[in-house]
This record gives C-alpha cells, structure tokens and sequence, in this order.
C-alpha cells in the first residue's frame, strides 16, 4: 500500500513527492490442524480410504497430490462434523429441550418419544465431541507453554529444569522442650 504527499512547488515547475509505502497486511493461514474426534466417526475410515486410492500423476507427486487432496476432504470433513461445535452442543441443547416439553405435553405420542432420544443421542454426541476438542486443544496449550525452547547462557545450554538430585535422607530429631 503507498500514500503520496505533493509538496508545494518552488522555483520549477516540478513538485516532490513524498510516497510512503507500508506492508500490506497479509493474514498468514492457519495451520492445518487434526482434530482426533474426526478418527471416531464412522465415515472416517472410509472417506480416506476412498481419497487416498484415487489416482495421482506421477510417482514423485503421488505422495503429495495424495495428502492435498485428503487434506482437502478433512476441511470439508469437519466443516460437517466439528466446526462451530460450542455453538451446536448449545443449539442440539434447546432442540432437545424443546422437544422434552412438547413430550411432557404429549406423553403418549411415540413418534415424539422416539424424536426426543434420537436428540438425546445427538446432543450427547455434540458434547463428547467437544470435550474430546476442547481436551485435545488444551493439550496443546499444555505442550507449548511447558516446552519453552532452552535458555542460552555463555553459549551453553540451560535447561528449564534443574538435573534430578537424589533425594536425600532427612532425620527427624527429637529436641526436649525447655519450660
């Protein structure tokens, strides 16, 4: 991005130009990111499966037309299964308590019974797939935040914990009270 200053002219018929040139602001990508609850669902398996047998162009490309076009299906995978998830535990939430009181309303209808556990399942479902998420993420966090890189001291390495010492034997003495 540049901005431009004309500056007043003088003794020509010229004027300077004063142009400031900044970075434009490009947001990096983030990073792709496997989510361990896509590996329990059961159109997993089978939707790598069926993406990784496609045909690739030649053998030095294989490996990664093979891993784009995965990674690609995973995308689409979880804008299926676990994108927004804290928004659809919440939303399966009131879609089953919505139906829990038009069953109190309506006890004898079997067709609500049968709706009210499907959504029971589903709203169970949601909530064991984002603590599964939110486990993971904080695993991470864990990870990054305990493996800071090593501190450098007189070009040696100082790691952040000290060396184990062994435990040393500590004797209780019995001193007498004085009154």
């Amino acid at each position: 991005m540049a901005n431009s200053n004309f500056l007043l002219r003088s003794i020509s018929d010229h004027s300077a130009t004063i142009t400031m040139l900044t970075k434009a602001e490009i947001k990096p990508r983030p990073p792709f990111k496997f989510l361990n609850l896509w590996a329990e669902k059961e159109d997993f398996l089978p939707m790598v499966h069926a993406t990784w047998m496609e045909e690739a162009d030649g053998p030095i490309l294989q490996l990664t037309t093979k891993l784009r076009r995965i990674k690609k299906k995973l995308k689409e995978f979880h804008l299926l299964h676990s994108s927004h998830i804290t928004r659809r535990v919440e939303e399966a939430r009131k879609e089953w308590g919505k139906c829990q009181i038009d069953l109190d309303a309506n006890p004898t209808n079997a067709g609500l019974g049968m709706q009210e556990r499907k959504l029971a399942h589903q709203y169970n479902q949601l909530l064991s797939d984002e603590e599964s998420y939110f486990r993971q993420k904080s695993r991470i966090q864990w990870y990054h935040h305990h493996s800071a890189p090593p501190a450098r001291q007189n070009g040696s390495r100082l790691f952040s914990k000290p060396p184990k010492q062994a435990p040393q034997q500590q004797q209780a003495k019995s001193t007498p009270l004085s009154s």
